[in-house]
């Protein structure tokens, strides 16, 4: 979930510059006459949905840090550095398998042993942790 908050909040700036662009290209032109429908409400409706992709925007990034703290703090229960790397590579860094062997140097089969390992401690850190109180870290 951490990588769709970070792709989100990506999305979401990217609409941001674009509106912000157009608000920026929107010029003025006087008339004699006033008309509506304009150039001001145009910008005004620009502006307005710059704000509330702002507002989506801070939420998609805290959600995202939080995400990310969370992820962080379940790996940090691993005693296996190597078991640690491969899921920091693949959960925060969100590199693909093949990269993480690469990076590594270790075969895509390695990788993935070492990930299914990770997996099997941390299941078996969540269990001891509902056995001693009653509740899990996830």
């Amino acid at each position: 979930s951490a990588w769709y908050y970070e792709k989100k909040s990506n999305f979401l700036n990217d609409k941001i510059s674009v509106l912000r662009s157009k608000a920026e290209k929107i010029t003025t032109s006087y008339q004699d006459n006033p008309t509506f429908g304009g150039f001001e409400d145009h910008r005004q409706q620009v502006i307005a949905e710059m704000v509330d992709l702002e507002r989506e925007y801070q939420k998609a990034r805290t959600q995202c840090k939080n995400k990310r703290k969370e992820v962080e703090f379940v790996i940090s229960l691993l005693d296996n550095f190597q078991e640690k790397i491969v899921l920091e590579m693949r959960y925060l860094n969100y590199y693909d398998w093949q990269e993480i062997a690469i990076q590594l140097n270790y075969s895509e089969r390695m990788i993935y042993k070492l990930h299914g390992s990770a997996l099997i401690h941390l299941l078996e850190i969540n269990k001891q942790a509902e056995e001693s109180c009653g509740k899990g870290f996830f």
